[in-house]
């Protein structure tokens, strides 16, 4: 497969990155809803539920993911070229029509292969994955996870690597953050060289802009399926995240929830057919204001874009069904 060898060839990462993100990227080729004009939206419906283009003026720019400020005004996502390879995190803000700009490069990012980005709950730093050498004009390296810190709009200070114990020599990737700094993301720290897969971690924040030693999520979360991408609530009562190939899967890889109760976490369950198809869903994020449930989809019949959903009644549906229900 064309992708596949892309994805070897630029050595990046054949779960966490290159199969998760590049090969959704073939979806591209289908030009998503050309047929809409900018800010409208095309929508499929699974029961009372529909998903919908995020926004049809961004869906053909080859955006992946997306993170919002806290009032909702500006967002940031990585931007890949044809060949999905990161052209760098890029950022857009809010017109008075309602629909959003044309992306700008993100002032920290454009030297290296930076992605994911993540801004935190305040909207006072933004958490991202990059490649960049830890020591200014050194080789790139491998993929870590750093951070930026807002001076005044969308002007970022200048990134600084989160450092051990969270990064690794391995590959670290996909951080999402808690109110209280508790960091949750994606390692493949723990699986045998040459193989692929990867779990979720979490980390305490020990002081501030220091964390303590991640540890895995228990078997309820990390299935042994192949765990990353990851969306924690900001009171850190539930996380969404993307499993490949997990329980009840319907494709490739699907996004699932997971509720944590007194300490607890419930066994995750899929988001069902109104979030999963048959190919892939990944980048699951939450509007500030807690109404949508974000996520980048190669859809089969609208294409390659990022998606969103209410999420309330996604939840409410699922909640609903757990009652009296024992862990699948």
């Amino acid at each position: 497969m064309e992708f596949a060898e892309k994805v070897l060839a630029q050595n990046i990462s054949k779960l966490a990155f290159g199969t998760l993100v590049l090969m959704f990227l073939a979806g591209c080729s289908k030009p998503p809803v050309e047929d809409l004009a900018a800010g409208e939206e095309s929508s499929t419906t699974a029961g009372s539920m529909s998903r919908e283009v995020f926004s049809t003026r961004l869906s053909s720019d080859r955006l992946v993911g997306i993170t919002f400020t806290p009032d909702g005004d500006s967002a940031y996502f990585m931007k890949t070229n044809k060949d999905g390879a990161s052209e760098g995190i890029y950022w857009s803000s809010r017109e008075a029509g309602g629909d959003w700009a044309t992306p700008q490069l993100a002032g920290f990012s454009g030297s290296y292969a930076d992605h994911d980005p993540f801004v935190s709950p305040d909207g006072q730093r933004l958490f991202f994955t990059s490649n960049r050498p830890l020591v200014p004009g050194g080789e790139a390296g491998g993929s870590d996870i750093w951070m930026v810190e807002l001076r005044q709009g969308p002007e970022w200070s200048e990134p600084r690597s989160l450092g051990q114990p969270v990064n690794s020599s391995r590959y670290e990737a996909f951080p999402t953050i808690a109110a209280d700094g508790t960091l949750y993301f994606g390692s493949n720290r723990d699986v045998a060289s040459g193989e692929e897969g990867g779990s979720i971690y979490r980390a305490p924040e020990v002081a501030d802009g220091v964390w303590g030693e991640p540890e895995p999520l228990d078997a309820e979360v990390n299935f042994g399926a192949g765990e990353w991408h990851a969306w924690i609530a900001p009171d850190q009562s539930y996380l969404i995240f993307t499993s490949h190939g997990g329980p009840g899967s319907y494709g490739q890889d699907d996004l699932y929830v997971s509720f944590q109760r007194e300490g607890q976490w419930s066994r995750g369950r899929t988001l069902g057919p109104t979030v999963n198809r048959a190919g892939f869903e990944i980048c699951p994020s939450v509007a500030p204001d807690g109404q949508f449930l974000y996520y980048s989809s190669n859809h089969e019949e609208l294409g390659a874009a990022i998606y969103r959903v209410a999420l309330e009644p996604l939840l409410s549906e699922l909640t609903t069904s757990m009652e009296g229900d024992d862990h699948d």
